[in-house]
């Protein structure tokens, strides 16, 4: 990744940067093959795989979502109000988007065994609401959290132009914890 990113600064040349970032991943494809204890094989279980499929369309299609109203934000800026706009909208979302991702995950990770283990469906329906609960308090703290830094540290990270964005903090905060709060759809389809 150093190598890549050092290259394509050197060379001014995203092609070659590409080239060593596939490489890279194909190099890591082969190296777990290769320190794998047992190799993977191919097996076909119809019975599995439905279940994978009615587990996972729902979270698939939520992916889709996401993605698209990701690039529909930028595209819709963009028309509206023009480019200049739109890096004011980026350097917000760099700042506020990424701790409710990382928070997001992290309740991921910890709920989801959680909910996985309640077999009984009155038990995972509180488990689920007492969690639902936790997740909304933590991400109102973290609301507030973003908002206070991602006002403080915009200007010194990217510079004196963007000034004006930070008028952008607080949708830039609500659209990120909006997304964030897609963990309850994961939680909700077990």
């Amino acid at each position: 990744l150093v190598a890549a990113i050092f290259l394509i600064r050197v060379s001014q040349n995203l092609y070659i940067g590409a080239l060593i970032l596939l490489s890279l991943g194909v190099a890591n494809l082969i190296a777990g093959y290769l320190i794998a204890p047992r190799i993977p094989k191919w097996n076909w279980d119809p019975v599995l795989v439905k279940k994978l499929f009615r587990f996972g369309i729902p979270l698939l299609l939520d992916a889709f979502i996401f993605s698209a109203l990701r690039w529909g934000e930028i595209a819709i800026i963009s028309m509206m109000v023009g480019l200049e706009s739109v890096g004011f909208w980026g350097a917000v979302l760099m700042l506020t988007r990424n701790p409710f991702l990382v928070l997001g995950r992290a309740c991921n990770s910890m709920f989801l065994p959680r909910l996985s283990d309640a077999v009984d469906p009155e038990r995972r329906a509180w488990l689920f609401s007492n969690l639902l609960y936790l997740a909304t308090a933590v991400h109102a703290a973290a609301f507030v959290a973003v908002v206070f830094f991602a006002t403080l540290l915009l200007v010194p990270l990217y510079k004196s132009e963007y000034e004006p964005a930070k008028i952008l903090v607080i949708p830039g905060v609500a659209i990120a914890a909006m997304y964030a709060n897609r963990v309850v759809v994961s939680l909700r389809v077990l």
